[in-house]
Parts: C-alpha cells; structure tokens; sequence
C-alpha cells in the first residue's frame, strides 16, 4: 500500500515538473511556445503570398515616416487586441484545446491578417504612397 502510495506522489511530482517552467526548458509550456513560432511562420507566409500580387513592397517602403508610423500603431493595435481576445477564451484544464486556442490559431490568424489583408486596406485607405515607375 505505501508502494502505491509513493507511486502515486512520484507522479504528481513529474506532473508538476513537466509544467512548471525554468531554465531547462523542456516543460510543456515551453514546448508549445517555440512550437508556435513554425505556426507564425506559416500564416506570414500565407499572407505574404496573399498580398504581394496587390502591393508593391517599394511603395511600401518608401512611404512617408509619418504613414510608416501609422501603419505600425494600427498593425500592433490590431495584433494585441486580436491576440487578447484569444486569450480571453476560457479553457478548464485541457492542454491541447488550450494550446489550439491560445498558440496556433492565434499565431496563424495575426500574421496573416498583418501580412495579407492590412498591407492591402492600407493601400486602399491610403496609408501607402503611389509611386509612378516608368
């Protein structure tokens, strides 16, 4: 019965290492973490190839500092405030519903808009500068 007993904690034990996080970084946490940056990755890819066909990346470049600097505020405007309200879904204890709702689907979905669909409503609201290339 103490056998079992022992068991019993020794799990607990690892549970609780396995989550907890630290230097090692070998935690489940830490795992999903540097897992969701290929998911990142993915949806600027997505995105990129989704809005190079309708925005020249040289105009974009050589916009105005002061649209630049627009572009950014409403783009991290945009990302914090879609990335909080994937956090804000509430999850009781299940770590791959967790990891789906709060890592990859967030991390798909914001560089995807940001690198799609935003370049071209900047352009459209004139964010971009039009450059004439003869």
């Amino acid at each position: 019965m103490n056998r079992l007993i022992v068991v019993k904690n020794i799990g607990k034990k690892c549970e609780e290492k396995l989550r907890e996080t630290g230097a090692t970084r070998i935690g489940l946490q830490e795992t999903f973490e540097w897992s969701s940056i290929l998911f990142y990755l993915v949806g600027m890819a997505f995105g990129c190839s989704y809005s190079l066909v309708e925005v020249n990346c040289i105009d974009w470049v050589k916009t105005s500092l002061l649209k630049r600097l627009m572009r950014a505020t409403l783009g991290c405007v945009i990302s914090a405030g879609l990335y909080f309200a994937f956090q804000l879904i509430d999850i009781d204890d299940q770590h791959l519903t967790e990891y789906l709702l709060t890592m990859v689907l967030p991390f798909m979905i914001i560089p995807f808009f940001i690198y799609g669909p935003f370049l071209i409503i900047c352009q459209k609201i004139g964010l971009v500068d039009q450059f004439d290339y003869d």
